[in-house]
């Protein structure tokens, strides 16, 4: 399948790296993110499961998308960007408290600068849709320094 991101295809992405490729909506610039990392993935069962619930995650299937990424993170608990697309998953399902433990999880392990910025951010819309703007004020002012 090819599923349209903003003006760029996802096949594009997949065609020009030769390692696995995450894409993101950057909320900053209302645009694309790149993630990439290189390496092999263990178990090719594993990464066929990440790539289905990224496909999810893509097309906005939240409630089917959030099944997939558990199941990858129970073998992969270290995976930040796992961690971060569940919670936005969970976001989009209004289950806010799912949300911040799993956007929480993702700071935890450690995410490259630009995905931090983006889980950060997203952190305080769910403090904020939650009436817990210190929270948010906190997570905001984390993404812009």
């Amino acid at each position: 399948m090819n599923y349209e991101v903003g003006k760029v295809s996802f096949m594009k992405f997949k065609k020009k790296y030769s390692h696995e490729t995450y894409v993101d909506m950057c909320p900053r610039t209302f645009g694309v993110m790149v993630f990439a990392q290189s390496g092999k993935k263990s178990k090719q069962k594993a990464s066929t499961t990440l790539q289905q619930a990224d496909s999810l995650f893509l097309i906005r299937e939240w409630s089917s998308a959030v099944q997939i990424y558990e199941a990858v993170l129970k073998r992969e608990p270290n995976n930040s960007l796992a961690w971060n697309r569940l919670g936005f998953s969970y976001h989009n399902l209004s289950n806010y408290d799912k949300a911040i433990s799993s956007y929480l999880k993702s700071l935890e392990y450690k995410p490259n600068t630009a995905m931090e910025l983006i889980v950060q951010w997203r952190l305080g819309r769910v403090y904020s849709l939650k009436n817990e703007n210190e929270k948010a004020f906190q997570s905001l002012d984390a993404a812009v320094q």
